[in-house]
């Protein structure tokens, strides 16, 4: 299961719909932009580089 256990971590729980998260690269890390979906436990690839943050996703 992609995002097990995240509904009991406290900075996740509340969570419900959609995330956006980038990740800066590192070594043989390409990084990106990916959209987590906690309602239908999946993982989307958006965008291959080096960025950092996050933001909720309104549907």
């Amino acid at each position: 299961m992609l995002l097990f256990g995240m509904e009991n971590d406290q900075d996740f729980e509340y969570l419900n719909t959609r995330l956006l998260r980038s990740c800066p690269a590192s070594g043989s890390d390409q990084g990106g932009l990916f959209l987590l979906g906690f309602k239908n436990n999946a993982l989307e690839k958006l965008y291959t580089g080096s960025c950092s943050g996050m933001t909720l996703v309104k549907d």
